[in-house]
């Protein structure tokens, strides 16, 4: 797991653990903004540091079969993180934690790793082996520092990664864009070419 620090706190000595901000974070997209937002409030209501943690690659990409594109690279995302007030990122290998018992994901990732004293997360998250955790289990652990969110919805759907995914695919950046809250991007490293524009 590797921990980035993205904002410097000048109140550093007064911070005691982290609220996470619990996700995949794919695309960075309202629903996930709803997440991140909380978690800096509650952080700010515990004097504690907002942070998040997610996996490398989203988990629905080691399912069988599956085709996925991510939305947005790592430095993206850790930009979009830093703007909406969050200061450290943890960043797990899903493979490496895939088959850690839900409980164990909460005592020795969450809890000692990331110092967690708090966590904020969508309706449908699940974690740990077999997605056996949800958000109840974080109860027995975080008590009343639990925030769950219900769904954004975008028309009569929820919005949701795949559902920008397939706008896209589909050329629709117009609803992209709204589901995202900003314009669809993508990051690359510009590299020459015949230079026959010259």
């Amino acid at each position: 797991m590797t921990h980035y620090t993205l904002s410097a706190n000048s109140n550093c000595d007064k911070l005691s653990g982290r609220v996470l901000a619990l996700g995949s974070f794919d695309g960075f997209h309202i629903g996930h903004r709803a997440v991140i937002d909380a978690a800096v409030s509650l952080a700010d209501e515990l004097a504690a540091e907002p942070a998040v943690f997610c996996f490398d690659i989203p988990p629905a990409c080691f399912a069988p079969g599956s085709d996925i594109k991510v939305l947005g690279d790592k430095e993206e995302r850790k930009h979009l993180f830093s703007q909406r007030g969050i200061r450290s990122l943890f960043v797990a290998g899903f493979s490496e934690l895939r088959g850690l018992d839900a409980r164990d994901f909460i005592t020795e990732i969450l809890i000692k790793k990331c110092g967690a004293v708090g966590v904020v997360c969508g309706f449908n998250f699940a974690f740990g082996k077999n997605r056996a955790g949800t958000p109840v289990l974080l109860r027995d652990y975080f008590k009343d520092r639990v925030i769950t969110l219900d769904p954004i919805y975008f028309g009569d759907q929820p919005v949701s990664s795949s559902r920008i995914r397939t706008a896209i695919k589909e050329g629709n950046v117009t609803l992209a864009r709204q589901m995202l809250g900003r314009p669809y991007s993508v990051i690359q490293e510009v590299s020459s070419g015949r230079q026959d524009g010259r």
